[in-house]
């Protein structure tokens, strides 16, 4: 009676009522399935669903992506996990990129060392989760000449920030042979962060200002980003950038564009890699999961400019 009543509960759930009120308006059909945005309340925006439904639509594939800004997680994997879920999918976001983990029937084996996920796959009730995070960050650094180059064995990077991204991060760069740096707000999270994934500990925020000479410097914090609330400013002070004119900046931070950091990178010569190129390529790697076939990179890509460009003098 109990898991009766759970699964009745999960029919009535958040994105079944969206599900519900998208039918009854014709916007959909009682075949679509959906992928879901699924982030904190508020941290929801309109770049995952622009480039998504326009690779759907590409496709030719009955799927509608939708936003889900939640405080409650368990509530919406109860919802994908129920019998006839019409969940296909979801990007997941902050902060639920590892609290999400312990829902999942499998996680992929590079999802699990790097200790996040950031899609799940619905396939007939069995949940898996992946990590298109350090995808996106590598393909958004290889189409750069100077990214790339700096991308090999010996070279040496400072990852600010030790959450879902900065793991990502961390783990691609490592996996390209560079000897990454890891600072955070805590500390201790950054040793923690550092000793999993075998890398050296900077410690907090305030010892930046000391790192010395190196080829690559990555935020991944949300300093900067219009969606948590701190835009216009920079995690990264102006003495790590003056010492590494060359270098390259990499800035996770989607929204805006061109972000404060970026901005002082550039001015300071360092060349720039763009955190909506990395959303892009890692929503390709997902709708490969959640569609058939190779993902529409250039539509996606088009869809995502155009939405850019609507927001111009908003950014």
């Amino acid at each position: 009676m109990p898991r009766l009543k759970e699964q009745k509960a999960a029919m009535r759930g958040e994105v079944n009522a969206k599900i519900s009120e998208l039918e009854a308006s014709g916007a959909i059909k009682p075949t679509t399935k959906v992928c879901i945005l699924l982030v904190g309340e508020g941290k929801a925006t309109e770049l995952s669903p622009t480039m998504h439904n326009a690779a759907y639509r590409k496709g030719g594939d009955d799927l509608l992506y939708i936003k889900s800004g939640t405080n409650d997680l368990k509530g919406i994997m109860e919802e994908m996990h129920a019998p006839g879920s019409r969940i296909r999918g979801a990007s997941v976001g902050i902060p639920y990129k590892q609290e999400v983990m312990k829902y999942l029937d499998f996680v992929d084996p590079t999802a699990r060392e790097i200790g996040a996920v950031n899609t799940i796959v619905n396939n007939n009730g069995r949940l898996e989760g992946y990590n298109s995070d350090w995808i996106g960050a590598q393909a958004a650094m290889l189409e750069r000449r100077d990214a790339k180059a700096k991308l090999r064995t010996g070279a040496k990077a400072v990852v600010i920030g030790a959450g879902g991204a900065g793991m990502a991060l961390t783990y691609m760069l490592k996996k390209n042979g560079v000897d990454v740096t890891v600072y955070s707000r805590d500390p201790e999270h950054a040793k923690s962060v550092a000793e999993k994934l075998g890398v050296r500990c900077g410690g907090g925020l305030d010892a930046l200002a000391s790192a010395g000479r190196v080829d690559i410097i990555v935020n991944t914090t949300s300093v900067g980003s219009k969606v948590g609330g701190h835009a216009g400013e920079s995690a990264v002070p102006a003495s790590l950038l003056e010492k590494n004119s060359g270098a390259v900046a990499f800035d996770a931070v989607y929204l805006p564009h061109e972000t404060r950091f970026l901005l002082d990178a550039k001015a300071a010569g360092l060349t720039p890699v763009y955190g909506d190129r990395m959303l892009l390529f890692q929503a390709g790697f997902q709708v490969e999961k959640f569609a058939s076939g190779k993902a529409p990179v250039r539509e996606m890509e088009a869809a995502l400019n155009e939405y850019l460009k609507s927001l111009g003098s908003q950014q």
